[in-house]
């Protein structure tokens, strides 16, 4: 009579009489399905453990005590490390962050380094043309004056020679000689010129 449902009873028994005749036996099926151990919350169902439910000894209880106390260990642990892992990655992540400000700020630095090497380089690179420049044209003019002061020095010595052209010249002074001096009388001896 397990896999039977009520309807099934019912048609069986042929009787609409309800309480009377063969369908009372209906009423007692029913009184044993709510309170036999199913029905309606009541009967003897061991809050979900059924027939697995038993009497725990002394033992068994000390022993799921040091399971409870173990499982909150490793929940304590388990905690620790979330917490450690979570403070280690909010310091990696601000570690990275003050890592690569300092590489950005270095980066910047570097670049504003190398902009003014090259400005000093292009202002000495300036300053050495325009020394090299000065100096050359200072010693273009200096070899220009030495050439005109060359120049008119050999215009004057030819001036010089112009105007004396024609006008005998005598020695301002006399070196010794054997031969005779045409400047200073006849040659020879005892002339009383020297």
């Amino acid at each position: 009579m397990e896999n039977y449902s009520l309807s099934d009873i019912a048609a069986v028994s042929g009787n609409d009489n309800c309480f009377g005749g063969n369908s009372s036996w209906v009423l007692i099926i029913l009184f044993a399905m709510i309170f036999g151990g199913g029905g309606f919350g009541f009967g003897n169902r061991n809050d979900g453990y059924g027939a697995y439910a038993t009497a725990a000894s002394q033992q068994e209880i000390l022993f799921g005590q040091h399971f409870q106390n173990i499982d909150n260990k490793l929940d304590r642990l388990g905690n620790g490390i979330a917490d450690a892992t979570y403070a280690l990655n909010n310091s990696i992540t601000g570690e990275g962050r003050a890592l690569q400000n300092q590489l950005a700020e270095c980066c910047c630095d570097n670049v504003r380094a190398i902009d003014s090497v090259r400005y000093d380089m292009a202002n000495f690179t300036a300053a050495t043309q325009a020394a090299i420049h000065s100096e050359g044209e200072a010693t273009r003019n200096l070899l220009q004056q030495n050439k005109i002061e060359a120049l008119q020095g050999q215009i004057n010595q030819l001036q010089l020679q112009s105007a004396l052209c024609g006008v005998v010249r005598y020695p301002n002074a006399t070196t010794y000689s054997t031969n005779c001096n045409p400047f200073f009388g006849s040659c020879g001896c005892g002339n009383g010129n020297i």
